[in-house]
């Protein structure tokens, strides 16, 4: 009896250290692709606002200012829509992380679920 409990511990510990692992390598490799997102957003919005900035310490005169603002405006509404993307696409990532968790939890206790059937039939039988 002591052996089989033994046994069960010895079991579930290594299969808790084995998804320990594999939820460490799937938390690194979304924060991996996530700080890659936001790398690519932030260079867009640093790329747009320096075009910004140039065109604006070009301007000598009103008319010039009254030329550039649909520019200006366009330009806003181009990075905002990026920015829009690249939320949408972090959100897709971490829906996608939280699923392969949620998958891997559910392994886990269909294993330990059929280890205690396994168990419970063999204590019986004896």
């Amino acid at each position: 009896m002591i052996e089989q409990f033994n046994s069960q511990i010895l079991s579930f510990t290594k299969q808790f250290s084995e998804t320990m692992i594999k939820s460490n390598a799937l938390v690194v490799n979304h924060f991996e692709k996530l700080i890659d997102v936001q790398l690519k957003g932030f260079g867009t919005c640093a790329n747009s606002m320096a075009d910004l900035f140039e065109q604006a310490s070009t301007l000598k005169s009103p008319e010039d200012f009254r030329a550039m603002l649909p520019k200006s405006v366009a330009m806003i509404k181009e990075g905002a829509e990026k920015n829009i993307a690249f939320g949408q696409e972090i959100a897709a990532l971490t829906t996608s992380t939280v699923e392969q968790f949620v998958s891997m939890g559910k392994a886990n206790f269909e294993a330990a679920n059929d280890n205690v059937v396994k168990a419970t039939k063999t204590a019986s039988k004896k």
